[in-house]
């Protein structure tokens, strides 16, 4: 166990869904030989190196089988998903290009279909998860903001922690309350189809405080899809840096709860940008 509750979510919510966090000092426990790491940034929280379970015996098979793997270095991940109006800032700056649904396959039709619910044109939407953009989007999005993707084992750690959750907020089924999925007709009454702001669910955060790591949109990170990745022998720092597809993480708007597991991988084409496709950036905490 944590000494502190430095790495528990410290934080108010403003306006139009903007987080404020309280600072914290991290301390850690036993387990990490009570060093002191960095303490949490304005917009990220701190994972500590360490040991967890990934993966699970009893869900999808590319989850199976479920191993030890071991994270040798901390780590910041974002407390929240990339909001949309920092993917303006990218394409004003000349680093990203225009998002939109895109990709093989994708016809014109779908396109102006869907347009609708990406998030960056729409100035309402500025404080949403951005949408609608493909892995190397999402990978120079990062570089922008002077971060990189979590690799797929980061993202499973940051959302599952020691305890082998289910969900990043525990076992508690997935609900209205909880996050952002796709409901049957007269589920959550109120709430529009489609994204929402950034932090909306500051009470159901993971266990290093990092928010809406179920639902609201899929989060591309750093690895090429390998269905038989978890039988390989590789368990310190594990990334598949090739292959024809990517891999999204924590479920969406769009797709139904149980996708939003914190061990449900989805293999996603990695030049498609759909209306549930964002992402959420780390960065080295040494």
């Amino acid at each position: 166990m944590f000494v502190a509750a430095a790495l528990t979510a410290s934080f108010v919510i403003k306006n139009r869904g903007e987080i404020e966090p309280i600072p914290t000092v991290s301390r850690m426990g036993p387990e990490f030989g009570h060093v002191e790491l960095p303490s949490p940034t304005a917009d990220m929280v701190l994972v500590p190196a360490g040991s967890f379970t990934m993966g699970h015996a009893k869900e999808g098979k590319t989850e199976k089988p479920a191993h030890t793997v071991t994270i040798s270095k901390p780590f910041y991940i974002d407390r929240t998903e990339v909001a949309a109006e920092e993917y303006t800032r990218c394409v004003a700056a000349g680093k990203c290009t225009r998002s939109g649904v895109h990709g093989p396959g994708v016809d014109e039709a779908d396109a102006t279909k869907f347009a609708p619910f990406c998030t960056e044109p729409d100035p309402a939407k500025a404080r949403h998860p951005i949408n609608c953009i493909d892995q190397g989007q999402a990978a120079k999005l990062c570089a922008f903001l002077g971060k990189r993707l979590p690799t797929e084992a980061e993202w499973e750690y940051a959302a599952r922690g020691k305890d082998e959750r289910l969900y990043p907020w525990g076992e508690e089924p997935a609900t209205c309350t909880l996050g952002n999925f796709s409901r049957a007709a007269g589920q959550c009454p109120g709430r529009a189809k489609g994204t929402m702001p950034v932090g909306s669910f500051p009470d159901h955060a993971s266990p290093f405080g990092a928010l809406d790591m179920a639902g609201n949109v899929w989060e591309w990170v750093a690895d090429a899809f390998d269905p038989g990745a978890y039988t390989k022998a590789e368990r310190k720092d594990p990334l598949v840096p090739t292959g024809a597809k990517g891999v999204i993480r924590g479920g969406s708007w769009d797709f139904v709860s149980s996708a939003a597991k914190t061990t449900t991988r989805y293999a996603f084409d990695r030049a498609t940008g759909h209306v549930s496709t964002g992402v959420r950036c780390a960065k080295a905490a040494d």
